[in-house]
Formats: structure tokens, C-alpha cells, sequence
């Protein structure tokens, strides 16, 4: 199946062991289930009130890919070349060994579900793309995969499965400054990350100026209540030749 432009605000649209490419697919309160089928698009933007299932497919996006409905994908492969929009509607479950790989991401209050097996990669192979993670829900047993690019974590996002800032380029010096050329680069602000692992090359930082919530420590007998910026939730990894920055301290 081939098409330009399709739209359905309503309905089910079934894609079983088949081929389907098109320019721009819009989905309104419609379904839409992709079985044993490779899907390739241009553009697709799945409003709020629509349901995307796949099982054992495909789904390649050349262009802008909208998911701001219900998601589910099982056994599946998605790559999203340019930039995942996920919305305050969405709620994306990966299952079974599905893979997401994106080189942008801008999310507004999306809950993302991930099994033990399956994984999110962002990889910009530009370098330049900013993903705004904004009141972000990462949770669940995969990974979270970071090979290339910069994202900014924010607005109470929380990440509840281990984030991995993997970098396979040269390793750079230990007491680096530059940070414009770290990749991949992640900041948190006022967020909460598990467990973290910072590769050579690359770099968590966190900005000291947001606010998370706040903590009572007991120091040498003295207690205090501090302001909190962010919170890992497990232990932080940073290997050599990796960053741990505490920014705007």
C-alpha cells in the first residue's frame, strides 16, 4: 500500500503482513494496528484520542513523528529520523524486545513505559539538536540509551530505569571545560534520574539554580533542611574520562 497524503479522524485502519508507505499519515480518533508489516512515512501525527498498536513491525519516520494518543508496541523497531513529539495525552509502552531509536525528542508530560528487554536510544548524528524532556514519566525495566546528541531533562521529569550516556568516540581528557563538544551531553533540572552511567566523552550535568524538592541532613550534629536541584535515585557512574558538572553553583 502506497499513498500521499492520508487522513482518518475516525475508524480503524489495519496494516496485516504488508508494505505501507506514504507522506504524511494524520490519525484522528482512529485506530490504527500494524501486524507482521513494515511501515515508512514521511510525516505522521497521532492526535490524542487516537490508539496505535504494533506488533512485530516496523515504523520508519523520515520526518516529524506526533504520538499524543495511546502506543503500543511489541517485537517491534521504530527509528524516528528527525524529531518524536510526545504530547500531554500520550502514553507509550514499549514491550518485547521493541527498540525506539530518535535523533530528537520534545515532550510535554508523556508517560513512556519500557519492558526489561526493550530500549530508547537517542542518536543525533548532527550533534546539534536540542531534546527538551519536559514533565517526562520514563518508566518501567529497559534502558534508556543516550549515543549521541544533548537533552535537558526539566519540570519534575522523572527517568525510573537506568540511563546510560554511552559515547564509542575517542576518549577525551579527564579535566575537559569545554562542554559545547561533549557528546552525549545530558542536564538535569529539577528532576529525578536513576541509576546513571557517564561513558568517556560524555556528560551529566546538573543545574544547582533549579529546584527539586528539599532534605534534612544531619552533619557532624548540626541538622539543616537544603533545597534539592535533582535526585538519582541509584548510584552515579562516571567512568574516566567522563563529566559530572554541578553547574551555576
Amino acid at each position: 500500500l502506497s499513498f500521499g497524503s492520508l487522513e482518518t479522524p475516525s475508524g480503524s485502519l489495519h496494516a496485516i503482513a504488508t508494505t505501507v508507505s506514504g507522506s504524511a499519515l494524520t490519525l484522528g480518533s482512529a485506530l490504527f494496528n500494524s501486524q507482521d508489516s513494515t511501515v515508512t512515512l514521511a510525516n505522521a501525527t497521532c492526535n490524542g484520542s487516537s490508539n496505535v498498536t504494533s506488533d512485530n513491525s516496523s515504523l520508519t519516520s523520515s520526518g516529524p513523528l506526533t504520538i499524543g494518543g495511546a502506543a503500543t508496541f511489541a517485537r517491534s523497531t521504530i527509528v524516528a529520523s528527525a524529531t518524536l513529539f510526545l504530547q500531554s495525552t500520550t502514553f507509550l509502552t514499549l514491550a518485547d524486545a521493541t527498540s525506539l531509536t530518535l535523533a530528537q525528542a520534545q515532550v510535554t508530560s508523556a508517560t513512556v513505559t519500557l519492558s526489561v528487554t526493550s530500549s530508547i536510544t537517542l542518536d543525533d548524528t548532527s550533534g546539534a539538536a536540542l531534546s527538551a524532556l519536559s514533565g517526562m514519566n520514563l518508566a518501567g525495566l529497559g534502558n534508556f540509551v543516550m549515543r549521541r546528541g544533548r537533552a535537558r531533562l526539566a519540570d519534575r521529569s522523572s527517568i525510573g530505569v537506568p540511563l546510560v550516556l554511552q559515547n564509542t568516540a575517542a576518549r577525551r581528557a579527564l579535566l575537559q571545560t569545554d562542554l559545547t563538544t561533549t557528546s552525549p551531553a545530558l542536564s538535569v533540572c529539577g528532576a529525578e534520574v536513576a541509576a546513571v552511567t557517564v561513558a568517556s566523552g560524555a556528560s551529566y550535568s546538573v543545574d544547582s539554580s533549579c529546584a527539586f524538592g528539599s532534605e534534612t541532613w544531619n552533619v557532624a550534629g548540626v541538622s539543616g533542611t537544603y533545597t534539592t536541584s535533582a535526585l538519582a535515585n541509584g548510584a552515579v557512574d562516571v567512568a574516566a574520562g567522563g563529566l559530572l558538572v554541578l553547574d551555576a553553583v
